[in-house]
């Protein structure tokens, strides 16, 4: 019996050893993601009153870095889903990310829950999407692009999460991953953590009561 164990353990040793070694010889994916957060890094915001903002840093990130990694342009769309209703605005595109062809884009309502998001009606249509264009491929692996905005319009229950949304285009980005310029197309592009906003406390207090009464009913079931 000691000897199967013993044999069990040996496999369940190699077994590890080898998916380990495959995860790690395994290559990161390339893309550039879009990612919003709060100035200084943060990614958890308190709760907001009607007619309350909050700013956010819009930033473009070259997976995984290399030396040869360069953006020229960015565009994308931003939403804000969840608990709360409001309005998203890009404040501004920021230099050098500013040159000709530059946009601030416009409000639509991109996953129809009834607030304005930043975007446009089709990704293949440049009206209503960010763009942060470069007068050509800018060095490095990390860039802040822009800056954006949420004001609050109405509470509601939960949490709001603000974040990018992908413009599925050849013209939503180009970039250059080591030593391959790529685009919205021929490369990946993906949207980042975005930004928590917490409900009220008033609200918060109500759902984790809601919780309570859920487990105790649970319990007498």
């Amino acid at each position: 019996m000691r000897a199967i164990t013993n044999l069990k353990s040996a496999v369940t040793g190699l077994v590890g050893v080898a998916l380990l070694v495959a995860l790690t010889a395994a290559p990161a994916s390339a893309s550039l993601m879009i990612q919003v957060v709060l100035p200084g890094g943060g990614t958890v915001h308190p709760a907001l009153n009607p007619g309350e903002s909050v700013e956010m840093e819009i930033w473009a990130q070259i997976e995984p870095s290399d030396a040869g990694n360069a953006l020229w342009s960015a565009s994308s769309g931003f939403v804000s889903t969840g608990g709360a209703l409001g309005t998203l605005e890009v404040l501004a595109y920021l230099g050098p990310f500013d040159a000709s062809g530059s946009s601030l884009g416009g409000p639509f309502d991109l996953d129809g829950d009834g607030d304005m998001d930043v975007g446009g009606a089709s990704p293949a249509v440049a009206t209503g999407w960010f763009n942060a264009r470069a007068t050509g491929l800018t060095p490095g692996d990390m860039f802040q692009i822009g800056m954006l905005q949420f004001t609050m319009e109405a509470p509601g229950t939960g949490v709001t999460e603000v974040g990018a949304f992908i413009r599925e285009n050849a013209a939503a980005g180009i970039w250059k991953e080591g030593a391959v310029i790529k685009n919205g197309l021929t490369g990946t592009m993906v949207a980042g953590p975005g930004v928590t906003i917490m409900p009220e406390p008033a609200t918060m207090a109500l759902l984790g009561l809601g919780g309570v009464v859920a487990l105790l009913r649970r319990r007498r079931a």
